[in-house]
Formats: C-alpha cells, structure tokens, sequence
C-alpha cells in the first residue's frame, strides 16, 4: 500500500532556467573599452528586444563613463541633493577655484535628456537641474569639472520620484 502512494507523488523542483559554469574568465580592455569575456560557456542564440540586444559569450563592450585623475579632489567637493528628488536636484560645489562645472542626464536607455555648461567664478555657485519633465525612474548624471585645463568628472545615480 505504501508503495502505491508513493507512484502517485508528483515530484516538484523550482526552475531556475539554463545556467553555465565557466571554467574561467577577466577583462581586458581595446580602443578605450572594457571587455568581459568568459571560457567554457555554450554561446546560446543572440536575444533582442526593443532597445536592446544581448549576445553572450565573448568579448560584450562596456563602455567605461567614469574616470577622474584626482579622485580625493572630487569626492568631497560636489553635493547633490536631494536624492530621491521630485521635481529639482541640486548641484552644490566646493571648489577651490573657478571652472567650468558640466553635467549631462541620461535616462536608463542612455538617451541623453539633458546637458549644461556652468562656468563657476568661485568655484561655489549652486546649480539646479529640474525633473518637472522627466518620467519617475532613475537616471545617470555625469558630472565634469574643468579647473585650469585639468578634468574633472563622476557619474551618480539619481532618482526621480513622484
């Protein structure tokens, strides 16, 4: 009798789709862009959907948008708030000296939605990018600072809310 029901038992497992072991991988980086690679993964088709195309295995560029000379220079000197921001974030410098102070928006698409050049006389003049027309999402501001022909610049995450 026991036996029986265990023939009727149906045997659940969670799915958790194909999946690859790779046998090792890195980065290497060509012409300016970072590439990631691995060895010993299968090369499934290529997918595509609106706006975006995934092709694994070897060699997927990752275009690398940060990079500061100086970065203790530019850490501590750039305020941005607040952050989750509903309808205006601002941008507060603490430089030493005058520059020319650029930041450009980009949506998670990488559509850029908005860009400005600020010459700062002090270094400290208080910049307002508003958000009234965007989407709520999160967005990528790059962030430039141009002091005597050395160039700074960082990227941040910034999200708009309702």
């Amino acid at each position: 009798m026991c036996s029986l029901c265990l023939g009727t038992m149906a045997a659940r497992a969670q799915s958790i789709g194909p999946s690859t072991i790779n046998a090792t991988g890195g980065s290497t980086a060509i012409a300016g862009n970072t590439y990631e690679y691995a060895i010993g993964e299968l090369l499934p088709a290529t997918l595509s959907g609106p706006g975006i195309v995934i092709t694994p295995g070897v060699l997927q560029p990752n275009k690398k948008t940060v990079g500061i000379d100086d970065k203790q220079f530019f850490a501590g000197a750039l305020d941005i708030y607040p952050n989750p921001a509903e309808e205006t974030i601002f941008l507060q410098p603490r430089f030493t000296t005058g520059g020319t102070l650029s930041y450009v928006l980009y949506d998670v698409l990488g559509r850029m939605m908005q860009r400005k050049d600020c010459p700062l006389s002090s270094g400290k003049e208080k910049q307002s990018i508003s958000l009234r027309s965007l989407a709520s999402g999160t967005y990528s501001l790059e962030v430039s600072f141009n002091q005597k022909g050395k160039l700074y610049r960082n990227a941040y995450k910034v999200q708009k809310i309702n």
